[in-house]
């Protein structure tokens, strides 16, 4: 399973971002909770379409499930369409993974 969380910085220490689709970057985890890559949101600055494009994004990377403070309704649409998990959560990243996958 991959995983991408919302992050403000591109380190696991960073914390969730509150906004989905618009978060300057992707954590991609892996089920073990390694960390794959850190990615720039392509959208993070989209004046529209921020949601779907993010989406969209995401699911051409193979992401499974998406973790965020916050997901805007587009989005969290567009996430569904792809079959794509979405979680609420604030914290710190790792913390987050850690939390999840031990669920």
């Amino acid at each position: 399973m991959k995983i991408a969380i919302a992050a403000e910085s591109d380190t696991p220490q960073a914390q969730v971002s509150h906004h989905g689709a618009r978060a300057p970057y992707y954590l991609v985890f892996d089920e073990n909770s390694q960390m794959l890559e850190a990615i720039g949101n392509p959208y993070a600055n989209a004046e529209r379409g921020a949601g779907p494009g993010a989406a969209q994004f995401l699911a051409q990377l193979g992401i499974q499930m998406v973790v965020a403070g916050d997901f805007g309704g587009r989005f969290i649409d567009e996430l569904e369409a792809g079959g794509i998990k979405h979680v609420e959560a604030n914290g710190i990243v790792s913390d987050i993974v850690a939390g999840i996958l031990n669920a």
